[in-house]
């Protein structure tokens, strides 16, 4: 028994449009899926960076407290300030020594997390 070359024919002109269309949609859940961890990521770094320069200006007024606070123990503004320089020169330091540990890694962690592994 032979079966109809004609209705061969459709059964595989059906399947590669099926094909095309699971291709399609699949393309286009990739897509979406990466806008959505894109905008996570550029969002995070936007609060980050509007974090820094808060934290940064909290810093500052801190740090000019705390010397002229310091200023009558020490000897004067000027001692003071150099005292705290030299404590953010080692924390500075400490920070740059430890950089794997403390951002390197959590972050391509994170990052791994967020665009390698499937969550379905």
């Amino acid at each position: 028994m032979m079966f109809s070359s004609t209705r061969n024919v459709d059964l595989i002109c059906q399947i590669v449009k099926d094909l095309r269309e699971y291709g399609s949609l699949r393309l286009e859940r990739l897509e979406l899926d990466m806008a959505q961890k894109l905008a996570l990521v550029v969002g995070m770094l936007a609060m980050g960076a509007i974090v820094s320069v808060i934290v940064l200006v909290v810093l500052v007024f801190l740090s000019l407290a705390a010397g002229y606070a310091l200023a009558p123990l020490v000897g004067g503004p000027a001692v003071a300030m150099l005292i705290l320089a030299a404590s953010y020169g080692i924390l500075a330091c400490v920070i740059y020594a430890k950089r794997n540990d403390w951002i390197v890694t959590p972050l391509t962690l994170f990052l791994h997390e967020l665009f390698l592994l499937d969550k379905d």
